[in-house]
């Protein structure tokens, strides 16, 4: 094929030359066809057909960096404004808001799902929205990530965070609050064992246990090296222990509960103490010690009291019960010569009798602490009431009654006060018992009536002269009284 040299500029005018052969011959150009069609202002153009041009769905308003453009909208909100269905055959990218730094991760663009909702009380309607925005996590650290992180907003505010967020790993973190619904059986990978369980850790199944050694069972028995407190009610067949603490702030009770059995007995207490070993030889029992509280300064130990029921109980009702046995465990002032102490006394019911028997010790001393007396001994008295008041009684001074140099002189003084019926224990020391002048005393009551201990007043202890009196030297009488006629 020959070679073509082409040496002038009418390729730019419009000029082609044919080559034919050798002969070259010159082509005019085609006349190209007569443009029609119409447009709007704003519409991007678009060919109808060959020759004829028309409006696309694409609008523009605005220019520049205000420029907007609508598909099949004409009022386009935002930079590009699509009203209708789209379909993304691609990658849809939402790129960070800008380059992280080492003191600032930067968000991504937010996926912004906007509802309107109309309130009765503002009568209008609003703009509620929620983002999915991707977050940095971890920013300027080892090991740098994001999260997934749902806001949520309304109107024109910025958005907030609801707490729901998806981790790089896909674990799901909850908002405060949330709750699970339904009858799901969920998934559960691994059970781990906690402080009185064993048997874990579970992966697929197996079965946990409660471990003995930390959690005691209640159908077994159960050792506690340490100390336990109770704050409730304890109730045990039998109880064994090297100590028993009760709560000191406030009085306590230990003892049998009523029977629950439907017209039972009160079932008995037997308080022990610990027996010898059975294979020592020769070993004594352990003593056994009832003891009141200590106390400080002048306040004293508590006393001490045996108690029984009292005579006499009707019907299904529980009655109080009486002290059988009383025990001062601090000594009481007599005063100073003429010295009186407390009325020891029963409160009979009608119609029934009893007697008690007293012990007592009593110690004086002077100012200067020269001259000391002290006296012990004891008085008993038998008493019976009739049902129409007359009460009889006899006194007796007991034989066992120690007085050292004979200064105490005691003697016990019929009495009675308040219903109750028994004697005061009474001296004339020889001596001004400036300093101290007491008594201690203890009461064994026989009877099932109310034992009453009263101290005398002035009136009493003036009326105390002429009553009927038992001393060393005048060792028993009988009075008979009749109502309320004593002291």
């Amino acid at each position: 094929m020959p070679s073509i040299l082409l040496r002038s500029a009418a390729i730019f005018l419009g000029t082609c030359l044919a080559v034919i052969g050798s002969t070259a011959q010159e082509v005019k150009p085609a006349i190209p066809p007569a443009l029609s069609g119409t447009g709007t202002t704003d519409y991007l153009p678009l060919w109808t057909n060959g020759t004829t041009l028309g409006n696309s769905v694409l609008f523009q308003s605005g220019t520049g960096s205000t420029a907007k453009v609508g598909i099949d909208t004409t009022t386009p909100a935002t930079t590009l404004d699509v009203k209708g269905t789209e379909t993304v055959r691609g990658t849809l990218t939402l790129p960070a808001t800008s380059t992280a730094t080492a003191s600032k991760g930067s968000n991504s663009q937010s996926l912004n799902l906007t509802a309107s909702s109309y309130s009765s009380t503002s009568s209008s309607a609003s703009n509620y929205f929620f983002d999915w925005t991707a977050e940095p996590a971890g920013n300027n650290t080892s090991s740098p990530s994001a999260t997934l992180n749902l806001l949520f907003g309304s109107g024109s505010g910025a958005a907030g965070q609801t707490g729901l967020h998806i981790s790089s790993k896909g674990l799901i973190t909850f908002a405060t609050g949330q709750t699970f619904p339904g009858s799901g059986t969920g998934t559960v990978t691994s059970i781990a064992t906690g402080t009185g369980l064993t048997g874990g850790p579970i992966t697929t199944s197996g079965t946990l246990a409660v471990d003995p050694t930390v959690v005691p069972l209640l159908s077994a028995s159960n050792s506690f090296a340490g100390n336990q407190t109770i704050n409730g009610n304890l109730m045990a067949n039998v109880l064994l222990a090297n100590g028993l603490n009760l709560n000191a702030s406030q009085s306590e009770f230990a003892g049998m509960g009523a029977n629950p059995v439907g017209d039972g007995v009160g079932q008995s207490l037997t308080v022990e103490a610990g027996s010898a070993s059975m294979g020592s030889s020769n070993a004594s029992g352990g003593d056994l010690y009832l003891s009141a509280g200590l106390g400080t300064g002048l306040g004293g130990g508590g006393n001490v009291h045996i108690q029984a029921a009292p005579s006499g109980p009707t019907g299904t009702s529980f009655v109080n019960p009486v002290d059988r046995q009383f025990i001062a465990s601090s000594p009481v002032s007599m005063g100073g010569q003429n010295g009186v102490g407390p009325l020891i006394g029963l409160q009979l019911q009608a119609g029934t009798g009893g007697g008690m028997i007293v012990r007592f010790a009593i110690y004086a001393t002077d100012a200067s602490g020269t001259e000391v007396a002290a006296a012990t001994g004891s008085c008993s008295m038998a008493i019976t009431t009739l049902l129409n008041g007359t009460t009889y009684l006899s006194t007796l001074f007991g034989p066992d009654y120690t007085d050292i140099d004979n200064n105490i002189n005691a003697q016990c003084l019929e009495a009675g006060s308040g219903g109750a019926t028994g004697f005061y224990i009474s001296d004339t020391v020889t001596f001004d018992p400036a300093l101290y002048h007491k008594i201690y005393y203890q009461v064994e009551n026989i009877s099932g009536d109310q034992l009453v201990l009263h101290a005398a007043t002035d009136l009493e202890r003036e009326a105390l002269k002429n009553a009927p009196r038992v001393d060393a030297q005048h060792p028993r009488i009988t009075v008979k009284t009749v109502g309320s006629a004593k002291p």
